[in-house]
């Protein structure tokens, strides 16, 4: 029960890794950086994830802001959500995001590619809550990949939710696979010269 759970020791981690975990990176350049997480676990089936078909367990609000809390009065502006999924449960992601905001936190997160999830008005809640950065698990560009994956996601559905994350101001970063089983020196291409099309 995560709900039980003590908040990280971050003062910890300051004062004995000061160079690793509060870093200048990214789209957030400039910033002091740090993590949390708001929620651990992930329903999806991707075949070659530790974490598939694992029950989402969600921190309390309380919870979450008092991670931020804590991170502030460290001097930290910006974070990563190191949830599985962040965006698994819309309206939840979006009260997370207004704690960000809350204690003016610039954030970046891994969602999940689904047309259901990516909409217009989810990312424009992002942006406007600070926002910089949406990672997605792209994984690959051809069909037959993504099905030997059970990645439950398509080629299109990827390029709508990057579509939408650039159009909303967001920076987009996909995390892809090679040499996945099933890979051949063909979808080897196609993946390359998919992303270099879509790399600025």
């Amino acid at each position: 029960d995560v709900t039980k759970m003590s908040l990280p020791a971050f003062d910890m981690l300051e004062r004995r890794f000061p160079n690793l975990v509060l870093r200048h990176d990214g789209n957030v350049k400039g910033r002091v950086t740090g993590f949390l997480m708001s929620s651990h676990g992930c329903p999806y089936s991707c075949f070659f994830c530790a974490d598939r078909n694992t029950p989402v367990r969600d921190h309390t609000v309380e919870q979450v802001d008092a991670q931020f809390s804590t991170l502030a009065s460290m001097g930290v502006t910006a974070i990563r959500f190191n949830d599985d999924t962040f965006n698994v449960k819309k309206k939840r992601s979006m009260a997370m995001v207004d704690i960000a905001s809350k204690y003016d936190i610039k954030w970046r997160a891994t969602v999940r590619a689904n047309p259901i999830l990516c909409t217009k008005d989810l990312f424009k809640h992002y942006y406007d809550r600070g926002c910089k950065e949406l990672q997605f698990g792209v994984e690959h560009v051809t069909e037959f990949m993504l099905k030997n994956m059970m990645k439950g996601t398509s080629s299109a559905d990827n390029e709508y939710a990057i579509k939408q994350c650039q159009d909303n101001g967001m920076a987009a970063h996909a995390f892809l696979i090679v040499g996945y089983p099933g890979e051949t020196l063909e979808s080897i291409d196609d993946e390359k010269g998919r992303s270099e099309e879509h790399t600025s």
